[in-house]
């Protein structure tokens, strides 16, 4: 029941709250008022009460009354009604479905330090509340993909996004969260992925197998100088990716033989002269190219490593030339 002093139109306005206050719905409404008391109804979305998942009682609460005609009539109650112990379902099936969303399209290609990313997100009940942006980051494609991580979160498209960690490679998802708190499960590949070339930066390589092993056994420690061995083979074998965010890629590698006495002393002699590496399609003609190499020999001495050098050149002019150490295990008995 509502008293008021002057007869006229007013505004009646009131907020609808579970019993631990989360705000479900509003009411917004005008109604002729007579002089004196007056009783009447406030309406609230039964979708929204429905979608919240939250029972009664509820709360009416902030109920504002004043005229439209002069806002100095006016009234307001902080606690104006307790509803009886509905449950969220009387007002509508409740929103147990996730929603959908998907980020992109995007160019394959970009050189500024942001870009915008696009996304369609969907919702059959609640409605979508806000989008998250997850991306994912390597700086070639010889190198692992970081682990993916939150980006940003927004309520509209497109959202941007600052290529912070610099050139690479970018993969991006969504996950849309709707009004009933469903949360999209994320997708099992990304939506969309592009690349950020903005500096011309050198060439990488990276192995996804790498071993050498020996067939003979070790022999107990010798002094001063370990004896020849004949007979028993070492082999190496090894295949890697290598990258360029530009050019086409060619590989060659030599192979050294390390010894390491039993003082700690180190000495390298050349094995294997410059050998130009077969990629997996035949011709060295792509920017990234997998590519294997092979050698197979009988072990003279006692090596204790390879030192593997390769040359990557991008055209005519070498790029990047780089040493890796691989340990000579024995497969022997």
């Amino acid at each position: 029941m509502v008293r008021v002093d002057a007869a006229g139109t007013y505004a009646i306005n009131a907020k609808l709250v579970a019993s631990d206050g989360t705000e479900i719905a509003q009411s917004q409404q005008s109604a002729p008022l007579a002089a004196g008391d007056n009783s009447f109804e406030l309406s609230f979305d039964g979708d929204a009460i429905a979608a919240s998942g939250q029972n009664g009682p509820y709360r009416v609460q902030d109920l504002s009354v004043y005229a439209i005609s002069d806002v100095d009539l006016a009234g307001y109650l902080v606690n104006a009604h307790q509803t009886a112990a509905y449950t969220a379902e009387q007002f509508g099936a409740l929103d147990t479905t996730a929603p959908g969303s998907q980020a992109g399209p995007l160019n394959a290609l970009y050189t500024a330090s942001s870009v915008a990313v696009p996304y369609v997100a969907s919702d059959d009940a609640s409605g979508i509340a806000q989008v998250e942006l997850w991306a994912r980051h390597r700086p070639n494609e010889a190198q692992p993909w970081s682990a993916w991580a939150l980006a940003a979160t927004a309520t509209s498209s497109p959202i941007s996004y600052t290529f912070a960690i610099g050139d690479g490679n970018y993969e991006f998802f969504s996950i849309a969260i709707d009004g009933a708190g469903n949360r999209e499960v994320p997708p099992a590949v990304a939506d969309v992925a592009t690349r950020r070339d903005a500096v011309d930066d050198p060439p990488d390589y990276a192995w996804s197998t790498l071993s050498a092993t020996w067939s003979g056994q070790l022999p107990p420690p010798c002094d001063p100088i370990c004896p020849q061995i004949a007979g028993d083979q070492v082999v190496l074998t090894g295949t890697a990716t290598a990258a360029h965010d530009r050019g086409v890629v060619s590989v060659r590698w030599r192979l050294y033989a390390v010894v390491i006495d039993e003082w700690g002393g180190e000495s390298r002699s050349l094995i294997r002269p410059w050998t130009t590496t077969t990629p997996a399609d035949g011709a060295f003609d792509e920017r990234v190219e997998d590519f294997s190499i092979y050698d197979a020999r009988d072990m003279e001495v006692i090596w204790s490593f390879y030192d593997i050098e390769i040359e990557i050149k991008i055209g005519n002019k070498v790029k990047l030339t780089r040493t890796d150490r691989v340990p000579i295990v024995s497969t022997g008995s």
